[in-house]
């Protein structure tokens, strides 16, 4: 019921914000992506500055069922289900063409499947210019019209076996890229330590200190490396990095409670960022799955380095061990340790375990 509150909430925003709300027919897109099994991403971020975007993506790899195949019998069935998808695609975006502000649409088609070449987008744009600032000259007053905004975007590309699907819509917050302020960790924390602090008495929890560092030079790689995750910051050149914070465990046979902590912590960050738009945050729709394949935490709120900031991550993972909580704040390119849910510390490839 938490979850349908919000997104309910969410539409009214925008509904009341825009004046209008996202187009009906890309959202019935998105469900039927789902329901023929691919993975859909949903955000909300405030990234692109000028407003709040909602979001939702999908790489159509995959889909329910791939993996209870055969070799042979998952390539025809991959087949027919991304053939089915793009239909889908290429019928919503031809029906959209007249209602677009602007529109893209081409196909390369080759004898060979993995090589067709296709590319839709759809801009749909406000009504009216979106103003940067004023400015006096000669005692008279001048607005600067700086760019508009679309306010929606639909966007696919399908080349050479990559297949991207992107869906924007954005809620203006007359907040100036320049006027947005770094994410407030101290705050943020103020608002989850309680709750978190509350279940750390379950018989098992525990609590451990977080110290990732890599130094300029030193390598480290996801593929055939100790790494589970790597994402580069692109304003350091030298490309260290150093991540603290508190790893939080609730061992699985308390499995409800974890999951109670994890709707109130995906709540908190959820209310904290709508009450917030002038922080620098992406907030994800996260769901929580028992994952035994690997040790890569899922997000539910990036606080985005912004004007010389630190980094914040609140991130989680559910595997056979229980439920683990990743409270992170971060300087320079974020590595996450493969082994990390055990270790006590990862040091340019030094790793100390518990």
């Amino acid at each position: 019921m938490r979850r349908i509150f919000k997104i309910v909430l969410f539409a009214a925003f925008a509904t009341t914000t825009f004046g209008q709300k996202p187009n009906e027919k890309l959202r019935q897109l998105d469900n039927y992506l789902q329901n023929q099994g691919f993975t859909v991403f949903h955000q909300q971020s405030s990234t692109w500055g000028e407003g709040i975007t909602n979001e939702w993506f999908t790489d159509l790899l995959f889909p329910k069922g791939y993996f209870d195949l055969n070799e042979e019998q998952r390539e025809q069935f991959l087949h027919q289900k991304v053939d089915d998808a793009i239909d889908s695609i290429r019928l919503t975006c031809t029906s959209l063409i007249k209602k677009a502000s602007q529109s893209y649409l081409y196909e390369i088609h080759t004898n060979h499947w993995d090589f067709d070449s296709i590319r839709y987008v759809l801009y749909f744009y406000h009504d009216y210019a979106t103003y940067d600032s004023t400015l006096e000259e000669n005692n008279d007053s001048i607005t600067k019209v700086t760019k508009i905004l679309p306010y929606e975007i639909l966007d696919f590309l399908c080349h050479h076996n990559v297949r991207n699907l992107r869906h924007s819509f954005r809620i203006p917050t007359g907040i100036s890229w320049n006027d947005m302020q770094p994410f407030n960790i101290a705050a943020f924390e103020e608002q989850i330590k309680p709750v978190i602090d509350a279940y750390m008495a379950i018989e098992g929890a525990k609590a451990y200190p977080v110290y990732w560092q890599h130094d300029a030079g030193f390598k480290d790689a996801v593929i055939g490396g100790d790494l589970v995750s790597k994402h580069s910051n692109s304003k350091n050149s030298e490309h260290n990095g150093l991540t603290t914070g508190t790893h939080y465990f609730i061992p699985l046979k308390n499995r409800e409670e974890a999951e109670a902590l994890f709707n109130q912590l995906d709540s908190l960050a959820y209310n904290y960022v709508n009450s917030h738009p002038e922080q620098v945050y992406t907030y994800h729709y996260p769901k929580l799955h028992l994952n035994n394949t690997n040790t890569l935490p899922i997000d539910i709120v990036d606080g985005m380095e912004h004007k010389n900031s630190k980094g914040y991550y609140l991130k989680c993972m559910f595997n056979s061990d229980g439920f683990h909580i990743l409270s992170l704040a971060n300087e320079g390119d974020l590595w996450i340790p493969r082994d990390w849910p055990k270790q006590k510390s990862y040091i340019n490839g030094v790793k100390t375990y518990r």
